[in-house]
Protein backbone atom coordinates (compact mmCIF):
# COMPACT_ATOMS: atom_id res chain seq x y z
CA UNK A 1 0.00 0.00 0.00
CA UNK A 2 1.06 3.58 -0.56
CA UNK A 3 2.16 5.60 2.42
CA UNK A 4 -0.32 8.02 3.92
CA UNK A 5 -0.21 11.41 2.28
CA UNK A 6 1.26 10.10 -0.97
CA UNK A 7 -1.27 12.08 -2.99
CA UNK A 8 -2.67 10.68 -6.21
CA UNK A 9 -1.08 7.27 -5.77
CA UNK A 10 -3.91 6.01 -3.59
CA UNK A 11 -7.66 5.76 -3.67
CA UNK A 12 -10.11 6.95 -6.27
CA UNK A 13 -7.91 9.82 -7.44
CA UNK A 14 -5.08 7.41 -8.23
CA UNK A 15 -7.36 5.19 -10.30
CA UNK A 16 -8.78 8.26 -12.05
CA UNK A 17 -5.26 9.26 -13.13
CA UNK A 18 -4.53 5.72 -14.34
CA UNK A 19 -7.78 5.53 -16.32
CA UNK A 20 -7.23 9.00 -17.79
CA UNK A 21 -3.71 8.01 -18.83
CA UNK A 22 -4.99 4.82 -20.44
CA UNK A 23 -7.65 6.76 -22.37
CA UNK A 24 -5.07 9.27 -23.62
CA UNK A 25 -2.77 6.41 -24.67
CA UNK A 26 -5.58 4.69 -26.57
CA UNK A 27 -6.54 7.92 -28.33
CA UNK A 28 -2.92 8.50 -29.37
CA UNK A 29 -2.54 4.95 -30.67
CA UNK A 30 -5.78 5.20 -32.60
CA UNK A 31 -4.69 8.54 -34.06
CA UNK A 32 -1.32 7.11 -35.08
CA UNK A 33 -2.96 4.11 -36.73
CA UNK A 34 -5.40 6.34 -38.58
CA UNK A 35 -2.58 8.46 -40.05
CA UNK A 36 -0.36 5.54 -41.08
CA UNK A 37 -0.64 4.82 -44.78
CA UNK A 38 -2.02 1.38 -45.59
CA UNK A 39 0.62 -1.08 -46.68
CA UNK A 40 3.43 0.87 -45.02
CA UNK A 41 4.41 -1.95 -42.67
CA UNK A 42 7.95 -1.72 -41.28
CA UNK A 43 10.21 -4.76 -41.58
CA UNK A 44 9.75 -7.54 -39.01
CA UNK A 45 13.13 -6.87 -37.34
CA UNK A 46 12.16 -3.24 -36.74
CA UNK A 47 8.85 -4.24 -35.19
CA UNK A 48 10.55 -6.88 -33.02
CA UNK A 49 13.05 -4.34 -31.65
CA UNK A 50 10.23 -1.84 -31.16
CA UNK A 51 8.29 -4.46 -29.19
CA UNK A 52 11.28 -5.32 -27.01
CA UNK A 53 11.92 -1.66 -26.18
CA UNK A 54 8.27 -1.09 -25.27
CA UNK A 55 8.24 -4.26 -23.16
CA UNK A 56 11.32 -3.09 -21.26
CA UNK A 57 9.72 0.31 -20.65
CA UNK A 58 6.55 -1.31 -19.33
CA UNK A 59 8.51 -3.67 -17.07
CA UNK A 60 10.35 -0.75 -15.48
CA UNK A 61 7.18 1.25 -14.79
CA UNK A 62 5.21 -1.77 -13.56
CA UNK A 63 8.17 -2.78 -11.38
CA UNK A 64 8.16 0.65 -9.76
CA UNK A 65 4.42 0.44 -9.14
CA UNK A 66 4.59 -3.08 -7.69
CA UNK A 67 7.48 -2.19 -5.39
CA UNK A 68 5.58 0.90 -4.22
CA UNK A 69 8.26 3.22 -5.55
CA UNK A 70 5.66 5.69 -6.77
CA UNK A 71 7.86 8.79 -6.20
CA UNK A 72 10.38 7.34 -8.65
CA UNK A 73 7.87 6.98 -11.49
CA UNK A 74 8.12 10.55 -12.88
CA UNK A 75 11.94 10.58 -13.08
CA UNK A 76 11.91 7.02 -14.46
CA UNK A 77 9.49 8.06 -17.19
CA UNK A 78 11.71 11.04 -18.04
CA UNK A 79 14.68 8.69 -18.38
CA UNK A 80 12.66 6.22 -20.43
CA UNK A 81 11.41 8.92 -22.79
CA UNK A 82 14.94 10.18 -23.34
CA UNK A 83 16.75 6.86 -23.50
CA UNK A 84 14.32 4.81 -25.57
CA UNK A 85 15.63 6.48 -28.71
CA UNK A 86 19.05 4.88 -28.24
CA UNK A 87 18.00 1.27 -29.00
CA UNK A 88 15.38 2.40 -31.53
CA UNK A 89 17.71 4.55 -33.66
CA UNK A 90 19.38 1.62 -35.45
CA UNK A 91 16.02 -0.04 -36.04
CA UNK A 92 14.86 3.02 -37.96
CA UNK A 93 18.28 3.52 -39.56
CA UNK A 94 18.93 6.80 -37.77
CA UNK A 95 22.20 8.11 -36.38
CA UNK A 96 22.34 9.35 -32.82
Amino acid sequence: MAAAGSGLSSGVAGWAVIVAGAVVALVLVRSALATTPRGANPPADVMRRFGYVNLAQAVVVIGLIVTDSVPLIPPAICLIVGLHFVPLAPAFRQLL
